[in-house]
């Protein structure tokens, strides 16, 4: 909880993060579109398999750039 959530009810903080998704959303479509590589790692899944998909993610970036 961060201060501006305090307070505020349950619907209003669900909109806070569906606005927020919904943003997040909208850029990685935008950035797609020109090109630009995402990385998608999703937090409930195993934190280890997570960091084996950011270092792949990051070894493919650095072998295009070379």
């Amino acid at each position: 909880m961060v201060t501006h959530h305090i307070g505020l009810s349950d619907d209003e903080l669900i909109k806070i993060a569906e606005t927020s998704m919904n943003y997040c959303n909208l850029l990685i479509n935008r950035a797609l579109a020109i090109g630009v590589p995402i990385c998608t790692v999703f937090a409930e899944d195993n934190i280890n398999q997570n960091a084996i998909i950011l270092l792949d993610f990051e070894k493919n970036l650095l072998l295009k750039t070379q």
